[in-house]
């Protein structure tokens, strides 16, 4: 049996207009579903290679159109997916509001979007959440003229009715901006971004909220300097990760703090990155107790962006770094971030040029992709074989996939021997004594993050008797 990892680094470019590529859902059978800003709301159908199959057009014909985050695109409950974005109200207005719409397996619209906001008000969404209730959590910012911004929230029922809207604040001297929203298991939320202090001007804040949108605590972190914008995501029903950017003693330092339900630092992390200038993609993400963020590095000598994949154990430890770029002449941001059925992970966003191109990055579990810019590749990796088709004596050991793979479990065959298993980056990841008697042996994998591995069967004197590469998903 064979696993197939595909790689890809793409740029879209366009000739007459921008294209900001801003969201990607894969799905099962390899594609992706890519969301776009082309003067209007784009969906591309992307092949497992990364080129464009098919464009369909979701909103086209308003003044302006804002989509930022990759959170503001999900697949919903119903098997279809659920968008949110601003577009003007009508031609000419300086009305702005939140509209959503929802979208089938196939990516067409079931219906006309609906809006949200207020009049004469600029209303941007940052994330889309569907709640326990099968109803959405919109979370954006909203802001008049000449005023700074504020948290704004939407709570819709299934079909996008309004239940209740609120807006929060942490005072009237600088802007406060949510990027992201969590559910509780009592129904309330927590919700995370920046808000500003007049002593400490702009700080990483978190705050919660009841069912009902009833405001009940803020708590900001990072340093007293002024810091970036905060990361949320859900570590077990009552604890969380928060991810950001701080200032600290004229250094920018990545910060990854541990708390529980009522926003309590239970532990802290902070790693010096001078060239960090803060989290990007939202959220950060988890995948077997191994969690990955995006963000941006600049360039020393240019003072240009690249894009940079981050990951943590659960400890917060950090585990390796990547960074990516199609052009160290030009800005690199990144949008969206998700895991692929192969056990990869794809990277979404824009390279920052005239016009302005698209980007798309897939790479194995461990953040490598292929060598330049518009590559693409396929590994074919052998993860099973029979003793029938080897043309010398059987091995001591086989490897082979079976349905249990995709439980996270590898099934062995072997005799008296030991089963050693590597990452790609040379480290030891799992060994094993397999007992003789037994024909079948099973060893738990679930600990492992999904990627490649190489593996050896040793005999009883440590001679190396059969080795191999196996994909673990």
């Amino acid at each position: 049996m064979f696993c197939q990892i595909n790689y890809f680094h793409k740029i879209y470019p366009n000739d007459t207009s921008t294209h900001y590529t801003i969201a990607t859902i894969p799905q099962q059978d390899g594609t992706y579903y890519t969301l776009s800003l082309q003067s209007g709301i784009v969906l591309h159908i992307i092949d497992e290679m990364g080129n464009i199959e098919q464009t369909k057009i979701i909103d086209y014909g308003s003044d302006q159109y804002g989509l930022v985050e990759g959170e503001q695109f999900i697949r919903n409950a119903q098997g279809g997916y659920t968008l949110v974005y601003r577009r003007t109200v009508a031609p000419g207005s300086t009305d702005k509001d939140i509209y959503m719409v929802f979208l089938d397996a196939d990516g067409n619209p079931t219906g006309q979007p609906q809006h949200y906001g207020e009049p004469d008000a600029t209303e941007s969404p940052l994330q889309v959440l569907q709640t326990s209730d099968n109803g959405y959590l919109i979370v954006g910012q909203q802001y008049y003229n000449n005023e700074y911004s504020h948290f704004y929230l939407v709570k819709t029922d299934s079909v996008g009715g309004v239940v209740w809207t609120n807006t929060y604040t942490t005072g009237n001297t600088g802007s406060s901006v949510p990027f992201t929203a969590l559910e509780r298991p009592d129904g309330g939320y927590m919700l995370s971004g920046y808000g500003h202090y007049p002593i400490w001007n702009y700080q990483t804040i978190v705050c919660a909220i009841d069912a009902a949108g009833n405001w009940e605590w803020t708590r900001n972190y990072g340093s007293v300097g002024d810091d970036g914008a905060g990361m949320l995501t859900q570590q077990s029903d009552t604890t969380y990760f928060l991810y950001g950017l701080m200032r600290e003693g004229g250094m920018r330092k990545i910060f990854l703090s541990y708390l529980n339900n009522g926003g309590d630092t239970i532990w802290r992390k902070k790693y010096i990155m001078s060239d960090f200038t803060g989290p990007q993609a939202y959220f950060l993400k988890k995948s077997n107790n191994r969690y990955y963020a995006a963000g941006l590095n600049q360039d020393p000598t240019t003072s240009e962006l690249a894009g940079v994949l981050l990951a943590f154990d659960g400890q917060g430890d950090t585990l390796w770094t990547r960074q990516f770029t199609s052009n160290p002449a030009q800005e690199h941001y990144l949008r969206d971030i998700d895991f692929t059925p192969d056990g990869g992970i794809i990277l979404t966003g824009f390279v920052y040029d005239q016009p302005t191109a698209g980007w798309l990055i897939k790479t194995d579990s461990l953040g490598n992709t292929c060598a330049y810019v518009g590559c693409d590749s396929t590994s074919v990796v052998g993860v099973g074989w029979s003793a029938a088709a080897a043309p010398d004596p059987p091995p001591y050991a086989v490897v082979y996939a079976a349905p249990a793979l995709e439980l996270r479990s590898l099934v062995l065959s072997a005799t008296a021997t030991t089963f050693n298993l590597y990452d790609l980056q040379g480290r030891t990841a799992m060994s094993r004594f397999l007992h003789p008697a037994a024909s079948v042996q099973h060893i738990d994998a679930g600990s492992l993050p999904a990627g490649i591995y190489v593996y050896t069967f040793a005999d009883p004197n440590g001679g190396i008797v059969q080795r191999g590469k196996v994909a673990v998903w």
